[in-house]
């Protein structure tokens, strides 16, 4: 934000930041909005939800996504954490850049670099002393407005509690003859080329008639979560609008405030250096890239990137994404990706699918039934 801020404590009654962002959301549905969300204050201090963004970018793929993210956290640090976090870069990135790097052909539905969203008002829960603040601009009075929306938030239902029923309709992008196929054509390659191999399955579940950030208030937190994370993308002259969610365990880059330790690298550096993260692709990591692009034949998009925040002030924290959960109109898009064998079928690969696919799952035919 360019116009001076004002920060202020607040209270929120109890409420979570996924429950604060449900309702300062619901009075501005079609407006960019975010909640990165600790899951875990022993490992993420921060909790921020933001709202009524002011700008929106897609990054091409010949972008250069990550110095943009390390050019964020230039600038010195304020004196108020509430006020970096309402100018901060917020969103995620891809792997585009080291793809390019490697001189790996990019896939035709390829997409973009990445979506960021920058300067909000914004929440911001800062679970290692128990404050709540707000920032916002003063001269737009966004933190009365703020205020009063999120005391006058009406139809934003209690976080519901997944079952373990699954959705009536659950379809698949690979049906199991194709599976079948495709993991024929990998097992040649299985200790020649590539030491291990990650091939991924997309699940396909319609939600009519529910609100997505439901299905993630509902997600069951699995053991080793540390961060989750909602971003709603409007449409643009370059993209269309869309939103992800899902939660993550390992970060690929933390800094400021305790975050990383004191001497943390460069941001831009370590996501050349640690994406792509073999545990998504197989290793080595570029060999299985360059394989998994001929076996599957569609992109990956945002999955294998990093989710997350740069402030300045050396302020940031960046996940690795490697559960998320596209919305796609009354749809919810879910790629998981499974390690191949020799031994691998297409009726086992597709239960170990199920098994990383069943949160989501267990939280969507929750929302649907209710």
């Amino acid at each position: 934000m360019t116009s001076p801020l004002e920060t202020r404590p607040l209270d929120v009654g109890g409420l979570d930041p996924a429950s604060v962002y449900a309702r300062l959301r619901s009075h501005h549905p079609h407006r960019p909005s975010y909640l990165i969300e600790s899951l875990d204050p022993t490992r993420a201090r921060f909790s921020v939800v933001g709202y009524r963004v002011q700008r929106g970018s897609v990054l091409p793929p010949a972008a250069d996504a990550y110095g943009r993210l390390a050019r964020a956290l230039e600038g010195d640090a304020s004196a108020q954490v509430a006020e970096a976090f309402a100018s901060a870069t917020v969103g995620f990135v891809s792997t585009v850049q080291s793809v390019m790097a490697a001189k790996i052909a990019l896939l035709d539905d390829e997409g973009s670099a990445g979506r960021l969203m920058v300067g909000s008002p914004v929440v911001v829960f800062d679970h290692a002393t128990g404050e709540v603040t707000i920032a916002g601009a003063k001269e737009e009075r966004d933190c009365d407005r703020l205020e009063w929306e999120l005391a006058n938030a009406t139809g934003v239902a209690p976080a519901k509690t997944a079952g373990d029923a699954w959705p009536e309709t659950v379809r698949r992008e690979y049906e199991r003859d194709q599976l079948a196929a495709r993991l024929r054509r990998a097992r040649p390659f299985l200790g020649d080329e590539v030491e291990t191999l990650k091939l991924c399955q997309v699940l396909l579940v319609p939600i009519p008639e529910v609100e997505a950030l439901d299905v993630y208030r509902a997600l069951p937190r699995r053991e080793g979560d540390a961060v989750g994370y909602y971003l709603d993308f409007v449409e643009t002259q370059m993209a269309p609008a869309m939103a992800v969610f899902g939660t993550s365990g390992t970060f690929i880059w933390q800094g400021g405030l305790g975050q990383g330790g004191p001497d943390a690298p460069p941001l831009d550096e370590t996501l050349h250096a640690q994406l792509p993260r073999p545990e998504l692709t197989g290793e080595p990591s570029l060999k299985a890239v360059k394989l998994i692009n001929k076996l599957e034949k569609f992109s990956r998009q945002m999955l294998g990137g990093v989710v997350g925040y740069s402030a300045a002030g050396g302020l940031g924290q960046w996940a690795l994404i490697d559960r998320p959960v596209y919305v796609h109109g009354h749809n919810l898009v879910v790629p998981r990706v499974v390690g191949v064998g020799s031994d691998t079928t297409a009726e086992s690969f597709d239960a170990e699918v199920d098994a990383l696919a069943s949160d989501v799952l267990r939280a969507a035919a929750t929302c649907i039934a209710s």
